[in-house]
């Protein structure tokens, strides 16, 4: 009766062992999530065989101890995993992740009498975005546009101020939104394969350069503005400072703790974005044909939006390094989770990106086909280089050319 006592003790705090850490503490810490359910039944299911076996061992009367001993060392192994696991999987995540129907434009999400299904708008402008009232106006049939997240402020406040207001703009990953969001790498392959007619983005990688060749398509870029490519770091990093040449050892691998650029005696944990990628891209233009390292799998960040809250995204451990363009890190240096970093001695701002005293300040373009004669892409155009685009630009945050 003791034996069986003792066997059932052991038993159930085994099991509550292993659903409270490997079970409820998943459930808890990872915002209502159901993968802490399905890991506390997976438990529940190991629990009910071992207290099987131990039955089974107690009917024939054999020395059950070693084996109880060994389910309660499984068990705790299992607490203390996933104890560590969820406290790597916490870490405070820094996330340039926009939300884009903040930018929508002609619909204030704000506005209370806003109809849900949004097939009445009620408001035909967004505070939230930098438009003006322009002279030039498209009546009809304005050109599709799509471009970068990082660029989507912009090109949205375009749209609301000089583009009709019934058109279809809402959602903008929508297929036949006039004014759409793909990302950096969705936008040269929607230009590219003629689906849209202007993409507002960063300069092309070499395989969107291959990829037009391929297609029998020239691409013709012009500069409408220009933005710090930034580094940054856990804002308790005691690092303030890299030389361009130190960015590419590391990046390299050549470099590999923080104490041979001056910080303290910790590795660096260097984040990398997807390929094609606008930041990627921009990357590999600074390491200068030089090979990256191989970023692990888990540091590999999926959109832009996705390198600076919390993988999937670029996770703000204390040894971490990370990079953006300077517009979506604003909000993070704000709540003081990043710090970004000067470059030769020089802090990103608005000022060292005019005058490029800051080494990364890199172009963003309206890309085009030379293919495409339309009349609408080459009023778009024109309007692009006058100071009413400039202004719009500047007031987003970037900085007109």
């Amino acid at each position: 009766m003791i034996k069986l006592l003792i066997l059932i003790i052991v038993g159930i705090l085994s099991f509550g062992i292993c659903f409270i850490f490997f079970g409820l503490y998943i459930f808890v810490y990872s915002s209502g999530d159901y993968e802490g359910i399905v890991y506390a039944l997976i438990i529940l299911l190991i629990w009910l065989f071992f207290m099987k076996f131990f039955f089974n061992l107690l009917d024939t009367g054999k020395n059950y101890k070693k084996p109880l001993f060994i389910c309660l060392l499984i068990s705790l192994s299992f607490g203390v995993y996933t104890y560590f696991l969820e406290k790597d999987l916490h870490i405070k995540q820094v996330n340039t992740r926009i939300n884009l129907d903040k930018f929508a434009p002609f619909i204030d999400f704000n506005d209370p009498n806003l109809e849900l299904d949004l097939k009445d708008k009620i408001t035909l402008h967004n505070p939230n975005l930098a438009s003006i009232k322009s002279d030039f106006k498209f009546k009809d049939n304005p050109p599709l546009i799509d471009g970068a997240t990082a660029l989507y402020p912009i090109y949205a406040a375009f749209v609301e101020s000089i583009y009709p207001s019934n058109l279809k703009y809402y959602p903008c990953h929508a297929e036949d939104s006039v004014a759409k969001c793909s990302t950096t790498t969705g936008a040269y392959e929607n230009l590219i394969n003629q689906k849209v007619d202007i993409i507002f983005v960063a300069g092309a990688s070499n395989e969107q350069l291959n990829l037009a060749k391929d297609k029998n398509v020239t691409m013709e870029f012009l500069e409408i503005g220009k933005e710090a490519f930034v580094f940054f770091v856990n804002s308790k990093n005691s690092l303030d400072n890299l030389s361009v040449d130190e960015v590419v050892k590391i990046y390299s691998g050549k470099i590999t703790n923080y104490k041979e650029v001056g910080g303290k005696n910790a590795t660096i944990l260097a984040f990398q974005r997807d390929k094609n990628s606008g930041s990627q891209t921009m990357l590999e233009k600074i390491m200068a044909g030089k090979k990256l390292m191989q970023a692990p799998a888990t540091n590999v960040v999926d959109d832009m939006v996705g390198i600076v809250k919390s993988v999937g995204t670029y996770k703000n451990y204390k040894n971490a390094l990370g990079f953006s363009f300077l517009y979506f890190t604003k909000e993070m240096v704000k709540n003081s989770d990043i710090k970004l970093l000067k470059i030769n001695g020089v802090y990103p701002n608005s000022q060292s990106i005019l005058n490029e005293t800051y080494p990364f300040v890199g172009k963003f373009y309206a890309v085009t086909l030379k293919e495409n004669k339309k009349e609408s892409v080459k009023e778009f155009l024109e309007w692009l280089k006058s100071s009413e685009a400039k202004l719009i630009i500047q007031k987003t945050g970037y900085t007109p050319l």
